[in-house]
């Protein structure tokens, strides 16, 4: 049985701020609440990403877009020694998790850390407007973390908190982009060639559009040719995908997927926002393609 100890969390902090420290992030900069005995507190991480050159796509070999990144990592300590790390995964809005977080601090300090159901349904109904993104971002940080400090204290795996390990690997996919049907497929191929079997692709931009204007109908005419292509040079046994980032409209998805060959695409991520579950209902009567949702949602009951 696998045991874990803080000599195990300081080889993770290092292997994350080594993986960082190569890709020309800053350290992180922690703001710490001090710790009291018989108490719970709660500590904010906040690791600044600043990429000052253009990053660059390794995987696929082309050249991206200077980029800024902000991952929330939280800290529940306990007065045994044991903490625990969760990640809040708001990308771009940390600092009103943060504020959510340290509403939170004042009910989490003094509770048992171990009673991680019973802290989930407080956080979540003790509150007039419950839900949200912010809100569920800065309680799923916390909630990971409880579970860190549980698989530790009983010294097993989260995993096997959850009902044991279902499978011994995770399958994966690998993203490639480019500015041009021909760049697209030289992308994928190459990862294609490498053993990549799943591939995520991105939006061609159409030549000479301003770097401060995206029109996503604009995209549809010369993604739609690259994908053919892709699919048609490749053949049947690539999975192959694109995620939109949910910028179109329900009309524009529909246009979007009748530019191809029924069987081009074997995922669509994200083609439309989250607000409306009847829109998305609506393109599942008129495109085969399927979706991969979920990214925007913040709680299991928008899944149903």
């Amino acid at each position: 049985m696998a045991r874990y100890s803080a000599k195990d969390d300081q080889k993770i902090c290092m292997m994350i701020s080594n993986k960082l420290m190569a890709r020309g992030i800053r350290s992180p900069c922690s703001v710490s609440v001090a710790s009291r005995n018989g108490e719970v507190t709660l500590t904010g991480t906040v690791i600044q990403a600043h990429q000052k050159n253009a990053a660059t796509n390794v995987a696929a070999g082309i050249e991206g877009v200077k980029r800024v990144y902000d991952q929330l990592v939280v800290k529940v300590e306990t007065d045994e020694g044991i903490f625990g790390l969760g990640e809040s995964g708001l990308s771009g809005r940390e600092r009103a998790v943060i504020g959510a977080l340290e509403h939170f601090r004042e009910f989490l300090i003094g509770q048992d850390p171990l009673q991680r159901g019973r802290i989930w349904q407080q956080l979540y109904r003790s509150q007039y407007f419950e839900g949200g993104r912010v809100l569920l971002a800065a309680q799923s940080a916390i909630d990971i973390a409880l579970y860190d400090i549980a698989g530790k204290a009983l010294g097993v795996p989260v995993y096997q908190l959850l009902g044991g390990a279902h499978r011994d690997f995770v399958p994966c996919f690998a993203t490639a982009g480019g500015a041009s049907a021909e760049e697209m497929l030289a992308n994928c191929s190459m990862l294609f060639n490498r053993g990549w079997k799943v591939i995520r692709t991105m939006p061609i931009t159409p030549a000479g559009t301003p770097e401060d204007i995206y029109e996503p109908r604009e995209t549809l005419g010369p993604t739609a040719t690259a994908l053919t292509l892709v699919r048609e040079t490749l053949g049947p046994d690539l999975t192959l995908g694109i995620d939109y980032h949910h910028r179109l409209t329900p009309a524009e998805t529909v246009s979007f997927v009748e530019r191809m060959p029924r069987g081009t695409l074997d995922f669509f991520e994200e083609p439309i926002r989250d607000e409306s579950p009847e829109a998305y209902a609506a393109l599942r009567r008129q495109i085969p393609t399927p979706f991969a949702v979920g990214e925007e949602f913040a709680s299991k009951w928008q899944f149903l």
